[in-house]
């Protein structure tokens, strides 16, 4: 008896959500129902929008008649912190372009020295072939160098009777700017 009671008050429950689920379903499918939610969501947004738009020109320095001396503080305290954000990535970046710049120096002032003492080999009449592995060598680091050795050593070697006629024995350098 007390299983048949347990399962009528089930039944009876099953009945009762089925139907509020199902007329739940249909004021969903309310068209004006519909409506008012959609222009609930629009005010909403709109007035977050009118929010967020009113926030940013506060941030840009504007509209700030209407704050107190704690929002002004607090927007202040915001901008500083953004502020220090910004300054901090700019300085790391500085930094990086320093390194960046430094260790292409080292590079062009190796390169520099190599293709001097290949020029003294050359006009020396010597073979300068340690020299060419050694600027190949110093050549696979992939860098912008603006004028490559690689460049500079072709037109050295494009002449096969030594210097070129216009050269007057002095060292040639490379001037790092």
């Amino acid at each position: 008896m007390l299983h048949l009671c347990v399962f009528c008050s089930m039944q009876e429950m099953l009945r009762k959500y089925k139907l509020h689920s199902n007329k739940s379903l249909d004021e969903v499918n309310d068209p004006s129902l519909t409506l008012q939610l959609v222009e609930s969501d629009e005010v909403r947004l709109s007035k977050e929008i009118n929010d967020k738009n009113r926030e940013l020109r506060q941030l840009g320095g504007q509209d700030l008649q209407g704050l107190s001396i704690d929002e002004l503080e607090n927007l202040e305290n915001l901008l500083q912190g953004g502020l220090n954000r910004v300054l901090q990535t700019k300085d790391e970046k500085y930094k990086n372009e320093i390194f960046s710049l430094q260790l292409k120096g080292a590079r062009l002032i190796e390169e520099n020295k190599l293709l001097k003492e290949q020029m003294t080999m050359l006009s020396n009449g010597n073979n300068p072939r340690s020299a060419r592995t050694n600027i190949d060598n110093l050549m696979s680091i992939p860098e912008d160098h603006g004028q490559s050795s690689e460049s500079v050593t072709t037109n050295v070697y494009s002449s096969n009777s030594g210097p070129p006629p216009e050269d007057d024995g002095s060292s040639t350098s490379l001037k790092l700017g």
